[in-house]
Formats: C-alpha cells, structure tokens, sequence
C-alpha cells in the first residue's frame, strides 16, 4: 500500500472511529485480528452496525492491496489518535427527547446515556428523581457493577422518600448490584435541592441534561442536553466529587432506604 493509501485510509478509519460505537469497534477490532472474513452477509451481526454506516464500512474493508494486519493496525491506531483527541478537546453532541415521528437532529436521551455506559469502568450519575421507564438504564449500572466498574449515584431526598423508595424496587428488590448512593445532607441548608442531572463516564465523557431518569424524560417530555466528550468531562467529575468530600453529600446508608 502506497503512502496516499495509507493516509486516505487513516483518515476514513478516524472518521468511523469518531462515529461508531465503543462496542462495535471492539467487535471490528477482534474480527480482523482472527481473520473473520467480514462481507455485506454478516457485518450486522459481527460488528453490530447497519445502513449508511454498513456500507461506509464494507467500502473501506474492501481495500484490495490492504491485508487485515495493515487494516488492524491502522484500526488501533486510529482508535489512539481519536482518544487522544478527545481527552484534549471537548467534542459536543446535542440530545435530546421529542416526539418520535419528528427529525429534530439530535440523537435520542435515552439512546445516547446507553451508549455512553457500554463497557464503562466507572460512572458519576446525578439526577432529581428516579422512577419507573428507567429500568433499562439501572439494569446497566447493575450490570456494571457485576463486572468490576465503580457507579456513584447522587440523587435528591425529600420528606416522602420517594426516591429512596424507587432505588429499593429497582435494585434492591429486584435483586440487582447497588451502586453507591448520595443524598444531600443538613449542611446543605434547608433549601438545597440536587436538580442537576449528569451522567460521567471514566471522567471523559459527560451528559448535562434537563432529562430526569424517569420514562417520561426519557421517551415522552421535551428534554435537552448537550453530551460534552474530552477534558471538560474531567472538571465535571471533580465538581460532583468535590462536594461529596465537602460532605454536602452523603452516603445513603441501607437502614435509611
């Protein structure tokens, strides 16, 4: 492969390595490490992508002077430069929830914050209520949690604990991993409320957004926010992180559930 193949070819790698998912990348990566053959036939199911982005795929697999170990080595390396990039730069994405039949550009909450969670290893998530429609996205803390990953959850209290009645049916009850849980606490003053909905992701991805972690926010209301990947994501943790060592937050114990 000449020197403008193989320039041409990092830079359509970088383009795919910005635009799929963590996951399917992996799954690319694995294949043409074993040689797995990858055609029109089988790339939904190996890499797990479809439409536009199939093709765009399949177009540049099919490089006839490129073998798989250039292919591999050029995937890795592409998949390092973006990282880098993106731990120096803040990349923006809008999100949002609306009405389903209406292309508004932006990509769905509920879609994006599963995204963002797929092999995380560790997670900060803030939020003003918890309830039913959410299941999906507390099953994949728990399941987080099964393999090894830290989850934080800082979520508001009020005099009818209904949030701390909403954590017990959807971990505890259900028999699934609890994440830690932070409340606000009496230094916090009287009128403190945590109305902050966050999600951070291994301190370099982040989601602030108007969508609360209820079905509603997430599949029905008018939600907005902006996902925010690189080093903001970072000062974003640090804050959240702050106050709980400042014990503006404090651990919810068992009993208290």
């Amino acid at each position: 492969m000449d020197t403008n193949a193989r320039e041409s070819l990092l830079s359509n790698l970088l383009t795919i390595v910005n635009e799929y998912p963590r996951e399917s990348l992996d799954r690319l990566r694995q294949a043409l490490a074993s040689g797995k053959k990858i055609d029109a036939f089988n790339v939904s199911d190996v890499v797990g992508i479809s439409g536009p982005k199939q093709d765009q795929l399949l177009k540049l697999l099919d490089i006839p002077d490129a073998a798989d170990e250039t292919k591999l080595l050029m995937l890795e390396t592409a998949m390092r430069t973006a990282q880098s990039e993106r731990e120096n730069s803040n990349s923006l994405e809008l999100v949002c929830t609306g009405p389903p039949r209406l292309d508004i550009g932006a990509r769905n909450t509920r879609s994006v914050m599963e995204e963002m969670l797929n092999g995380a290893k560790e997670v900060t998530i803030v939020a003003y209520q918890l309830r039913k429609g959410a299941e999906s996205i507390v099953e994949k803390l728990s399941s987080l949690l099964a393999e090894g990953a830290e989850v934080t959850l800082v979520i508001d209290d009020d005099k009818q604990k209904k949030n701390r009645i909403q954590i017990d049916n959807m971990f505890k009850q259900k028999g699934l991993n609890m994440p830690d849980v932070y409340t606000r606490t009496a230094k916090s003053g009287n009128y403190f409320k945590i109305h902050s909905k966050i999600l951070i992701v291994d301190q370099r991805d982040m989601l602030v957004t108007s969508a609360n972690l209820t079905g509603h926010a997430m599949e029905i209301n008018f939600e907005v926010g902006i996902r925010v990947r690189g080093a903001l994501a970072k000062d974003g943790w640090n804050m959240v992180h702050k106050l709980i060592d400042e014990k503006f937050f404090e651990r919810m114990t068992h009993d208290d559930r």
